[in-house]
Parts: C-alpha cells; sequence; structure tokens
C-alpha cells in the first residue's frame, strides 16, 4: 500500500477522473462542496438506497422466477437471466461503495473493495451489452430466419455462449484489479487517509480509452442492434398485412359453398336460393355450367373450414407473441441506451476538459450520471412486470410458495411477455 504526502496527489487527481477527490482543498471550493450540505447527502442516501433495493430484491427475483418455473425456461428467458444476475453484481458491488465517495471524501472499504468495485463495475457491463447483443441477434435469425435458428439455437449452444460472454467480461474487467489500488496520503495534520486510484493511469493514453469504450462498448453494439431490430419489425409488419389478406379472403370464400355438378370451376353469382341454376359470370363459354348451392355443405368441408380457422388463429397468435417479445426486448435496449449514455458523455468531456478548477455543473453532473447508470440496473425487473402477463403470473405463484412445472401443450416458446 501507497503511502505519498497530498501535494504529490493532487497532480495526480487532476488526470484521474473515477475518483472523488473534491476533498483536497475544500476551503477553496466553498459553495462547490455540494456533498458537504446535508440535504444533499441526504437525498443522494435515499436515491441510492432506492435503487439498490430495487435492483437487489427485483434481479434475485427475476433469476429465481426463471430458475424455478420451467415454462418460463426458454432461450430469450436464459439470457435475460443472466442479464439480471449482471445487474445484481452492480447492486451489489458497486452501487453502495459509491454512494460511499460521496459520502466520505477518503475510501474507507479497504483495498479489495477498491479493486473488486472497478472491476465488477466493468465486467457486468461488457456482459450486459454483450447480452443484449447476442439476444438480437437470437431474435433476428428467429424472425427471419426460422429454420436456420431451430438447428442453432439449442440450448446447448446457448450455455457455450452465455459462458463465452461471461469468460469475455471477465477479461474486460480483469485489468481493473491490476489497475486500481488504495493509496494512502499523510495529511496535515500526520493522520494517513486513503484513496481508491488508477496507479497505472500514466501508462496508456486516457483520450484514446474513452473513444474506444465509447465506441466499442456503446456506440457500434447499439448500432447493430438497431439495424437487426429494423428488419425484424419490417418482416412483423409484413407478416401481419399477409395474415389480414388471408383473414379476408378466407371469409369472404368461406361466405357460401358450392359443389359444380360438372367438377369445374367458374366465377358465379351468388343467390338466396336454397337449390338454384347459375350462369357463369365470364359469358365466353357456350355451355351453361350449372351449380347446386349447399346451405350445409359436406362434412370434409366444415373439416377444412375448422383447420383453416385454427392454423390462421394459430398464426395470429404466434405474431402477437412475437411482437410482444419485441416491444418487450425494445424497452429494455432503450432504457439501457438513455440511462448509458449521460455516463459515456460525462466521462468524454471531463478527459477531454481537464481542468484544475472544479465547476459547480460537473459535481452535480457526475453523481446525476451514476445514478442513472445503476438506476438501468434496476429498472429491467419492472420492464419485465409491466410487459410481461406471464412473468407476473409466475413472480405470483414464486411469492406464494407454487411452482408451474408444466410446458405448454402446444409446444410454443414461452417468453417473460407471452400469455400465461
Amino acid at each position: 500500500m501507497n503511502v505519498t504526502h497530498i501535494d504529490n496527489v493532487e497532480s495526480h487527481a487532476n488526470a484521474t477522473p473515477d475518483v472523488n477527490w473534491t476533498s483536497f482543498d475544500f476551503d477553496e471550493m466553498g459553495e462547490l462542496d455540494l456533498f458537504g450540505r446535508l440535504h444533499v447527502k441526504v437525498l443522494f442516501i435515499i436515491v441510492y438506497c432506492a435503487v439498490f433495493i430495487v435492483c437487489f430484491i427485483g434481479n434475485l427475483l427475476v433469476i429465481l422466477v426463471v430458475l424455478l418455473h420451467r415454462n418460463m425456461r426458454t432461450i430469450t428467458n436464459f439470457f435475460l437471466a443472466n442479464l439480471a444476475l449482471a445487474d445484481l453484481c452492480v447492486g451489489i458491488f458497486c452501487i453502495l461503495p459509491h454512494l460511499s465517495t460521496y459520502l466520505s471524501p477518503y475510501w474507507k472499504l479497504g483495498k479489495v473493495m477498491c479493486k473488486l468495485y472497478y472491476c465488477v463495475q466493468a465486467m457486468a457491463y461488457a456482459a450486459s451489452i454483450i447480452i443484449l447483443t447476442v439476444i438480437s441477434i437470437e431474435r433476428y435469425f428467429a424472425i427471419l430466419h426460422p429454420f436456420r435458428s431451430k438447428r442453432w439455437t439449442t440450448m446447448h449452444l446457448m450455455r457455450i455462449v452465455v459462458i463465452v460472454i461471461w469468460a469475455v467480461a471477465a477479461f474486460c474487467g480483469a485489468p481493473f484489479l491490476l489497475f486500481y489500488n488504495t493509496l494512502g496520503i499523510e495529511s496535515g495534520s500526520g493522520e494517513i487517509v486513503y484513496f481508491c486510484v488508477n496507479t497505472y493511469r500514466s501508462s496508456y493514453n486516457p483520450e484514446a480509452y474513452v473513444i474506444i469504450n465509447f465506441m466499442l462498448w456503446y456506440l457500434i453494439p447499439l448500432v447493430c442492434i438497431t439495424i437487426m431490430y429494423c428488419k425484424i419489425c419490417v418482416v412483423l409488419w409484413k407478416t401481419s398485412q399477409g395474415l389480414q389478406v388471408k383473414s379476408v379472403k378466407r371469409s369472404e370464400t368461406e361466405e357460401t359453398q358450392f359443389t359444380p355438378i360438372n367438377g369445374r370451376s367458374q366465377e358465379f353469382q351468388t343467390r338466396t336460393n336454397n337449390e338454384s341454376t347459375y350462369e357463369p359470370t365470364n359469358g365466353d363459354s357456350m355451355d351453361t355450367q350449372r351449380y347446386t348451392l349447399k346451405e350445409n355443405p359436406p362434412q370434409h368441408q366444415v373439416h377444412v373450414k375448422d383447420m383453416n380457422n385454427k392454423k390462421t388463429e394459430a398464426g395470429a397468435n404466434s405474431l402477437q407473441q412475437r411482437r410482444r417479445v419485441i416491444k418487450l426486448l425494445l424497452a429494455v435496449i432503450g432504457t439501457f441506451a438513455v440511462c448509458v449514455l449521460p455516463n459515456h458523455v460525462q466521462m468524454l468531456w471531463q478527459t477531454f476538459h481537464q481542468s484544475h478548477t472544479i465547476s459547480y455543473h460537473m459535481l452535480v453532473l457526475r453523481p446525476v450520471t451514476y445514478v442513472l447508470l445503476y438506476l438501468n440496473s434496476a429498472i429491467n425487473p419492472i420492464l419485465y412486470a409491466f410487459f410481461s402477463q406471464n412473468f407476473r403470473v409466475s413472480l405470483h405463484d414464486l411469492l406464494r410458495g407454487r411452482r408451474r412445472k408444466c410446458v405448454s401443450a402446444t409446444g410454443a416458446s414461452k417468453t417473460f411477455n407471452t400469455q400465461a
């Protein structure tokens, strides 16, 4: 553990935007000491604790619902459960430790938590954006290439994909175990206080790092996700239009049933009498085609009609379920993009506009962006409950101690947003 004088740390602090260094000279900051005010501390304690409680309980319930209910163990839900696991790690290792940096000017959680805080935050974020991208790819092939999807998207293969995702996420978070450490400072009174700092920051270019981080872990994945979901929405819209056209045509043809006497099919005009002779409407043939109107069609025609109706209804239900899946996933991705973007903007701004003076706007901006960042980890369970009747029913069963083990008789894939 390093110990240095405060004069040497101030130069390092100006190059380290990830640490709360505002406490070095409160006398010069004066009114800029935002967290020296009691009402501000109380406000942030309430907000952070609320986000932590929702994040911890909500994501834990999501994981339990998927684990304990067999009908919820679908591929999409499997990935959403892993997303909940990443958010749960953020709640445990990041939210309250980050709050402590605003309540105290020093790091009081020890060396191990200093390393885990930055490592888990980087690992969970990487896992989240990769999982959202993989879900988009899985939905893309399931809707645009369903036959390929059945061969590729097996549960065994998805488990391998999840292992790879967490391996990549761990690889992204591992350097922070090395980079961050507690740094002891000998204050004017002779007391040693500690800060959690990046001790290797001088070994790389901060400007290049934040740009690559923004492009690789935010902009590029979201562009790819947006393109895939745009194509998915186009296909679902065309499918919906096709089902409507088929439904209209079938309803028109089922209004009357005719049996041609001579076995040849012609266009004809309908009449309301029980049994009548009709002339063809095309007028080209010299022969008169006779048709008998059957108010009660043969049994096989009724059976075919029922089968067609069932197929149309099944297709409409499947399309409706896919729409609900897409609505839920778009909500999850949209909240991720909105909640994470301010933190990226704040990091870019602070890196490219370093200053020895700390502005009031920067003091307000940083905690607000982190609140939004952590709010993203807490809001997903709320989205599942809002968009998914099946999730609500399964959660209700879980809280009442009941477990639904049966799978849908139709074999349809059930996700958080399908009907129970």
